[in-house]
Order: structure tokens, then sequence, then C-alpha cells
């Protein structure tokens, strides 16, 4: 898994023929560092996640800024931008991340679990700060007063053998 993550990272870079935007007005911009642990191999990396009302960008990068990434997300699909401007794509977001990486995430809760909440219209039990959803056990671990909201520092996603865990670093525009 980990030579599969890292090829893919290596791989999908940001370039000059990406898609536009998944749609204008940023809902708001995370820096963060992320790790995925699954049975004994783990990757860490660094990435800015940039949430729009109809989807998001997220570019990821490992250490000494290596392997750029571009993830665009617009409802349940997906897309990945290479290095050379070649584009992957799939209207099944996970299924994609986990052919392409070699592990998924629900793409569709996590803008609203960087921010500390469950996704709204999906089922979910909550207790404090740790909630289930999409059968992900989800824990903020760690919060941050950003303006007038309190947002993450760090969580924690795990379901079966996977393990992510998110820590942000910079919020811009934080949501309201």
């Amino acid at each position: 898994m980990a030579l599969a993550l890292a090829a893919a990272v290596a791989l999908v870079g940001g370039c000059a023929m990406q898609p536009p935007p998944p749609s204008s007005g940023l809902v708001f911009e995370l820096r963060g560092r992320f790790s995925v642990t699954q049975a004994r191999e783990a990757n860490s990396g660094n990435f800015l996640w940039r949430q729009y009302p109809g989807g998001f960008e997220v570019d990821l990068w490992g250490p000494l800024g290596q392997g750029r990434a571009r993830l665009i997300g617009q409802g349940t699909s997906l897309t990945l931008v290479n290095a050379r401007g070649e584009t992957v794509a799939d209207g099944d977001a996970e299924a994609l991340m986990q052919r392409e990486l070699g592990w998924s995430a629900p793409l569709s809760a996590l803008s609203s679990w960087l921010v500390g909440q469950p996704a709204p219209g999906l089922p979910a039990r909550t207790n404090g700060d740790a909630f289930e959803q999409l059968g992900w056990q989800v824990q903020v671990t760690a919060w941050a007063q950003v303006g007038e909201r309190r947002l993450p520092r760090r969580l924690e996603a795990q379901r079966g053998g996977l393990r992510i865990v998110v820590a942000c670093r910079e919020w811009s525009a934080p949501p309201i």
C-alpha cells in the first residue's frame, strides 16, 4: 500500500491543464498534515484543502515538497491530475481512490468532518467530540479557536484497519 500511495502521490500533480475549480466562492481553506495507516504500512504528507460550494480541491505533497498531487471532487466524482497534465476520473470517488491510492475515504463527508461535524443528511451517532458515520469512527482530539469558531486542530477517522489522522495547522476563510 505504501508503494501504491507513494506512486500515486508522485504521479498526480497540479499543472497547467487542470479542470476548473468545482465552483466559485471559497467556503474555507485548510492547510495541514495527514497520515494514513493501514495494516503495517503508514504514509504521511501535507495538504491544502480548498472547499467550494460545489466541491473541493486538495493538493497533497510528501516530505520536502515531493510528489505533488491534486484531487478535484464534485459531488460523488473525483479527478486526479498528474504532472504530465493527464487526468484520471471516475464517478465513484471512493473506487478511484482505492484503485489509484490503495485506500479510500468518504470524500462526500470529509468536508464536514474537517470542521468537526457529521455530514448533513447522513445517519450519524454522536458522543461529545466523537461520532460514527458511514461505518467510520471520527473523533476530534484537539480543538482550536479560529475567529468566532471552534474548529478541529487534530482529528482521527478509523474504519476497520484503516486509520487517517489529520493535523489542521492553518484555517483561512473559516466556515461560518
